[in-house]
């Protein structure tokens, strides 16, 4: 019996990240390509309409709006191997996803106020992977896009 990489990742996936890995994952947000740029420009003023709503007192609306645009950008613009990463590597990427895209977009428009709810938001805690979110489990259900879920309504 030999073993193939599902192998592999299935027994590599609780193990915590390699430094080498972050280091490339931020390097991947160091630059971005045109058309990265492109997608920027175009989904910018969805940033600061969210940022700047005036009853969003909880930032509730912001981080919808910020979870929204990750979203898109993984779906638009994410890595061709993307499916074959670990969780563990999948989450870390797109936290520092959602900072490189709020850092970013705030020094476009020269603003920090992105940067103190993102340095003073509690972070929530996910509930641990499990088999019912990859399928439907009622008619008020959840389904599983990689490492997102959204509540079928």
């Amino acid at each position: 019996m030999s073993l193939t990489i599902k192998d592999f990742l299935d027994r590599d996936t609780q193990k915590p990240l390699h430094a080498w890995e972050k280091a490339h994952i931020q390097f991947m947000f160091y630059e971005f390509n045109d058309r990265q740029l492109c997608w920027l420009k175009k989904h910018r003023a969805t940033y600061v309409q969210a940022r700047d709503h005036p009853n969003d007192t909880c930032n509730i609306k912001f981080w919808q709006a910020m979870d929204s645009l990750t979203l898109h950008w993984l779906i638009e613009l994410s890595s061709n191997n993307w499916n074959r990463w670990r969780r563990v590597k999948r989450r870390y990427y797109t936290r520092f996803l959602k900072k490189a895209l709020v850092m970013w977009w705030d020094e476009w428009t020269k603003s920090k106020q992105s940067l103190k709810k993102l340095k003073y938001s509690k972070a929530v805690p996910t509930p641990p992977p499990t088999p019912a979110c990859s399928h439907a489990m009622s008619p008020m259900g959840v389904f599983s896009i990689d490492t997102v879920c959204v509540a079928v309504i």
